[in-house]
């Protein structure tokens, strides 16, 4: 497959995501790289998940950073997110209204995500990360990044200083958890 980007450029190439232990993402240091967060807090309840969902609604609006849901429709449009997250076992599709991405670990989930139309694809894991699956590797990805023709994000042991790297492999852009919480990063937009 020749590497042309079917959807237009996403407005963001840092993608911040929270998880039960990661709340403490720095939102300000997000803004100014003109980032989106990821709320993919799987351990909340269903009433906490919102009222976290809410507040993160709330402080993303005030600070111009996409708001993307993990998983959950409902709940995207409940808060009016900017789009929503899918993970590899859900049918991704195009949803009106939302950016739609969807989690990848291998070229027929890619093929997969490519076919069903979403925004963009997040594959993974790239480095070592705790409690994955063994690292792609940068060789690997850049292969599967070759035949992917939506943005794609480097998720994996990866932060926001690793743009050049990961953009230099094909990526469009590059996720995170652990690298994206505060203080653990440059904060300067340039790199």
């Amino acid at each position: 497959m020749i590497r042309t980007v079917l959807a237009p450029a996403l407005p963001f190439a840092h993608l911040a995501i929270t998880d039960q232990a990661s709340v403490a993402t720095d939102l300000e240091g997000l803004a100014a790289l003109g980032g989106a967060l990821l709320l993919r807090d799987k351990h909340e309840g269903s009433s906490a998940r919102e009222g976290l969902a809410q507040m993160l609604r709330v402080a993303t609006t005030k600070l111009g950073i996409p708001l993307i849901i993990h998983g959950d429709a409902a709940l995207a449009r409940q808060v009016a997110a900017d789009g929503l997250h899918l993970p590899s076992h859900t049918p991704p599709g195009a949803i009106a209204g939302l950016i739609v991405g969807c989690s990848c670990h291998d070229e027929a989930e890619l093929d997969r995500a490519v076919s069903a139309g979403v925004d963009y694809v997040m594959l993974s894991p790239v480095l070592s990360s705790p409690g994955k699956s063994r690292p792609l590797g940068w060789d690997r990805f850049a292969a599967l990044a070759r035949r992917c023709p939506l943005p794609l994000f480097a998720l994996g042991g990866l932060g926001p200083d690793d743009l050049a790297q990961a953009r230099s492999h094909g990526a469009w852009g590059v996720a995170g958890i652990r690298g994206f919480l505060s203080s653990s990063w440059s904060r300067d937009p340039g790199t």
